[in-house]
């Protein structure tokens, strides 16, 4: 695990949580997607979470799909990604994870790929259709490429097999992204008692810290789940109000000051 995110997931958590946001690179281009992971980081997110776009993301819900095309739209390709990490890293020390998709990635070339994002500061992937056994080949690979620089974040489903949890019970890279529900992301979720006696169940299977995303988007959430995992991700509703701003047509300095509010919102959700 790289020094950035172990210090995090070690530390106490600032807040009733740890607080992880999503967005997507290029969106709505490289200049705003950059300035926002600065403010957000600036703001107290713990770890950020940077979207490569794809055109057929199976995880994805609506809003995070029309994100991915807009950012396709306006150019976006991997390699301008991995420029925006560089470019993040020369100001910045907040952990960042890539969640992406395989086929990016392999058309890059998988071990070129995993030392450009080492090298660009790039903490770690979330790779939501390569379930934690069928990648050992390649987080063998890629640990003999670039050693611990890159974890492997798992997302673990409710509907999971026993299998899946048994074989990451010994893993201590990094942490869980559990689904709060299962589908796709975006919407709002309920914290019903199944959920948090699944999340009970799960800290007892498990070395890896839980984090927990799909649905998140309000402080009566966090409060409800602070108890029982290590961290929330916050994608959806964060991607959304960055793109309704951007719907409104003020002007640069207006935007800007608009974009402080929406930093001020994703730090509120974690407060006391």
């Amino acid at each position: 695990m790289s020094e950035r995110l172990q210090e995090v997931m070690q530390r106490p958590p600032e807040g009733l949580t740890r607080l992880i946001t999503y967005t997507m690179a290029g969106d709505p281009d490289l200049e705003t997607s950059l300035r926002r992971l600065r403010g957000l980081a600036d703001s107290g997110v713990d770890i950020l979470e940077f979207g490569v776009p794809f055109s057929d993301p199976m995880a994805d819900g609506p809003v995070i799909q029309a994100a991915a095309e807009r950012a396709l739209a306006a150019g976006m390709k991997l390699r301008k990604v991995l420029e925006l990490v560089r470019q993040f890293r020369q100001t910045h020390t907040t952990p960042l994870l890539l969640m992406t998709y395989l086929n990016p990635l392999l058309r890059y070339d998988w071990e070129k790929f995993v030392q450009d994002a080492a090298e660009a500061g790039v903490d770690g992937l979330i790779l939501p259709e390569l379930p934690f056994q069928e990648g050992k080949s390649l987080r063998q690979l890629t640990s003999e490429l670039v050693g611990d620089r890159l974890t492997f974040i798992p997302m673990v489903a409710q509907t999971g097999q026993k299998e899946d949890i048994q074989a990451l019970a010994a893993e201590e890279q990094g942490f869980a992204y559990v689904l709060s529900r299962n589908g796709i992301t975006g919407g709002q979720v309920d914290i019903p008692s199944s959920l948090l006696e699944y999340l009970q169940e799960l800290r007892q299977e498990l070395q890896l810290p839980l984090c927990i995303g799909f649905g998140i988007q309000k402080a009566e959430q966090v409060r409800s789940l602070a108890a029982y995992v290590d961290g929330v991700i916050v994608g959806s509703a964060l991607v959304d109000r960055f793109h309704k701003l951007d719907k409104e047509g003020l002007d640069p300095a207006t935007v800007k000051i608009k974009e402080q509010e929406i930093y001020q919102w994703a730090a509120s959700l974690k407060k006391k």
